[in-house]
């Protein structure tokens, strides 16, 4: 659901600035992250678009919220030039992540809602195999 997804986005963000980015780059990938998280949760809860089109709409999302830090941080609007050159990689990009997730979960059993995630795994001594 949306909590996981955003826990996940804030470790994604974290743990990828601290193991290849500088300090700076947590700025933008934040912005970036949040304004894409945004947009996804909107089109969830619309629930009539596909993921293909979700995952264009947050690569696109997830630029122009890094060209706005830039903005900001350049003081200057001139930045935004980049921002067709951004759409089309974001199309692309967004296109292949969206494509692989729906392949990845046409592979996979459907999860139903009642099914949870089990947190600890049973230990071998809690089953009993042997015949009664």
């Amino acid at each position: 659901g949306p909590g996981y997804a955003f826990a996940i986005m804030l470790m994604k963000v974290g743990i990828t600035s601290l193991l290849i980015g500088s300090p700076s780059m947590i700025i933008y990938s934040f912005a970036g992250s949040i304004l894409a998280y945004g947009g996804m949760l909107l089109l969830w809860r619309i629930n009539k678009v596909n993921l293909f089109a979700v995952s264009i709409v947050a690569a696109v999302l997830r630029h122009v919220g890094q060209l706005a830090v830039a903005a900001a941080v350049l003081q200057t609007p001139a930045i935004f030039l980049n921002l067709p050159i951004m759409i089309i990689a974001a199309v692309i990009t967004g296109g292949i992540t969206g494509t692989v997730a729906t392949g990845v979960l046409k592979a996979l059993p459907p999860l139903k809602p009642q099914e949870s995630i089990p947190l600890e795994e049973a230990s071998p001594d809690d089953e009993d195999d042997s015949p009664s």
